[in-house]
Parts: C-alpha cells; structure tokens; sequence
C-alpha cells in the first residue's frame, strides 16, 4: 500500500495537491478498516515530505475517528505531539489510548509526566501512581509523584527544603531536587522569577534528558524570548552526544516550524539534522525529505543556490531509494 502511495508521489508534481487526491479515494473504499489502513499509511508518508505536522495529525486522527481499533494511528499520533513539545496534546491523546492498553505502566508514566507538565497535577497522579506498580524502583516517577502531591500549604517550605538539600546533593540528585522544587512552584506561582531560576539551576546540574527543558523552553517561548529560546537550543546540541544530535536538531526543527512558527529558525536546525545524517554513520531519518524541502524553501527565498546544492551533495551519499530520488 505504502508503495502504491510512493508511485504516485513520485510523478506529482505537487505533494500537497497529490496527498488531497489520495485522501478523497481513500473516502471511496467502502470497507472500513482498510480505508482507515490507507489513511494511517497516506499520513505516514505525508510525514516523511511535507514540513508542517498538522497535515499528518489530521490524517492520523481520522484514520483513528474512523475504525478507533486502528490503535497505531492513535500512537502515532500521539507521539508527534511528544515530537512537537506539544504536552498537553500528549496527555489528552495519551489518556484515550490508555483506556485501550488496559492502563499499561510504560504509558500511564508517559502520560501521568505529561499531565504533571501541563499544570494537571490532580489527573496525573492517579497515572503516575499506576506507573509505579509497574516501575517500583523508577526515581523519575517517584520524583513526579511528590511534585504532584505536595501539601498546598506547606510548598514554599518544601521548595525551600529542596533547594537546600540540593546544594549538598551530587549534580544528578541536585538536578532532580531542582526540577520537583520547580514543578511545585510551576503549580503555584508560574510568573515567579523563582520558577526560572529553579529550572536553569537544575539544567546545570543534569542538562541531559532533563524535563526541565521542556518547561524552560514553555516559559521561553509563551513569553516569546525567542533569541533566548533559540541559544537554548543551540547549547542543548553544542551539549549533546554525537548520535543524539539528528533526532535533536531534527527535534528543534520541527518544534520551530510547527510550535513556534518560524520556518527560517526551524530551517537552522533542520539542515544540522541533514548534515548530522550524512556524518558518523547516522543513516538518514523518516523526514529528512521534509527538512530538504523546508531549507531549500528558505534559502531560496535569499537566493542561496550554491548552499542549497552543497548540501544536496553532502546528502546524497548517505541516502537511497525514494531519498535520493526527492533530493
């Protein structure tokens, strides 16, 4: 099926206009699991070329809408939101298809996390609890279910309580300690400059797949301080391991284009993403097509032929098949 799609993908000479057409004969297969099957897969690819996510989420959620035992495209969908930063989708997503797993542990602490994070703490405590029963020894969970039930009252103590315990701590512990003070704070007074103070200091602790980016980058961006959000991105990749670095500028891409809105910040980081998939063995990734498309949109508003073909050469290398062929 996904072949058939590709065909014809490949002899449009508009991709958007080509996945509307696919989209309305799929409206003509009268059975309905296969329709909503060739909707999961027209979304899939739609993915992988078209820049925006909105396109695919909204394929993804029909096919779902339309035979809802299509588990998958809800998955799916729902980790593109996680993709996007988009928390508060992750856990309205997330907690339809709990109630499909059977409330299964891995996924109730993804979603209990994503509740918490969203400002919801009294719906994702019941999650994070049934997380725990599956994940008895998980300190990430342990940490989201103090952060989500402490005592109304008594949190300026208990934040204060952290941050000192925290100066003794190791810088993994102290990271932790941080990030739960912060997440009280988060809970009671957001506009705090507390609250910002708390999540850098955790980040210098434990930068590395620390949910306290997430939250700066939500405070950074709802009070549009984009050049600082930008550094941010910028250090959090200057950080980071060498095969961490294409699905986290990747990442940063897609969070600019879809999230943010701006396509020029988003082109940035997706042309590290295409360099980083021609370099250290990375092998290409699903939406590197995507990325191409939106850097070459960018740099040819400005002109910039010869960036454009330097790193269609520097591509082609490491990419085969349909890849090559788009690129």
């Amino acid at each position: 099926m996904r072949t058939d799609i590709r065909e014809r993908l490949r002899r449009a000479r508009d991709w958007s206009l080509a996945i509307n057409e696919l989209e309305q004969e799929a409206e003509g297969v009268d059975d309905v699991e296969q329709r909503s099957e060739l909707l999961f897969e027209i979304a899939n690819v739609t993915e992988e070329i078209i820049p925006e996510r909105e396109r695919a989420l909204a394929i993804y959620q029909r096919a779902w809408k339309l035979h809802p035992e299509n588990i998958k495209a809800l998955t799916r969908a729902r980790q593109v939101y996680g993709e996007l930063g988009r928390l508060e989708m992750v856990a309205k997503v997330g907690e339809l298809e709990l109630k499909l797993r059977n409330n299964d542990g891995d996924l109730a602490a993804l979603v209990g996390l994503a509740f918490l994070d969203s400002g919801q703490r009294d719906k994702a405590l019941p999650l994070l609890k049934v997380a725990l029963e599956a994940r008895p020894d998980d300190m990430e969970i342990k940490d989201a279910i103090a952060a989500a039930s402490y005592d109304p009252d008594g949190w300026l103590d208990d934040v204060e309580r952290l941050s000192d315990e925290a100066k003794r701590a190791d810088a993994a512990t102290a990271g932790r300690m941080l990030l739960r003070a912060a997440r009280i704070v988060y809970h009671e007074t957001p506009d705090d400059q507390m609250y910002e103070d708390l999540l850098k200091e955790s980040l210098s602790n434990a930068p590395i797949g620390n949910p306290a980016n997430y939250l700066l980058e939500k405070l950074l961006s709802s009070s549009e301080r984009w050049n600082e959000l930008e550094e941010h991105h910028e250090k959090r990749l200057g950080g980071s391991a060498t095969h961490d670095k294409l699905s986290l500028a990747e990442q940063f891409g897609l969070e600019w284009v879809q999230r943010f809105r701006d396509r020029e910040r988003a082109a940035k980081f997706f042309r590290v993403a295409i360099e980083q998939a021609s370099l250290n063995g990375n092998g290409p990734f699903g939406s590197l097509v995507a990325a191409f498309v939106l850097v070459r949109e960018i740099y040819a508003e400005k002109g910039q032929w010869n960036d454009i073909l330097e790193l269609a050469d520097a591509t082609l290398p490491s990419v085969s098949g349909d890849q090559r062929l788009y690129i």
